[in-house]
């Protein structure tokens, strides 16, 4: 390659419109169920494991949200394992 055909590839790639970057990937999620325990713990049941929440608030936008699929699936390993 000489000089003028560097120059050149150089300002087509400058000149070249910017595309916007891509939204990141929703992570897909699984319905849940919540509950309290007797002792006022909130949880929420998502693929037969339990996933311990910090109030009811939480419980109620992981019941309208779903859990993800991570999530759910590390709640069920942790309750196979024990």
């Amino acid at each position: 390659m000489n000089i003028q055909s560097e120059r050149s590839l150089f300002l087509s790639l400058i000149s070249a419109p910017l595309t916007p970057p891509s939204p990141p990937a929703k992570e897909a999620t699984v319905p849940c169920e919540a509950f309290v325990s007797p002792r006022g713990q909130y949880y929420v049941v998502a693929l037969g494991a339990r996933i311990d929440v910090a109030n009811a608030s939480t419980a109620r936008y992981y019941v309208r949200n779903g859990v993800s699929i991570g999530q759910a699936i590390r709640a069920t390993i942790s309750e196979l394992s024990r």
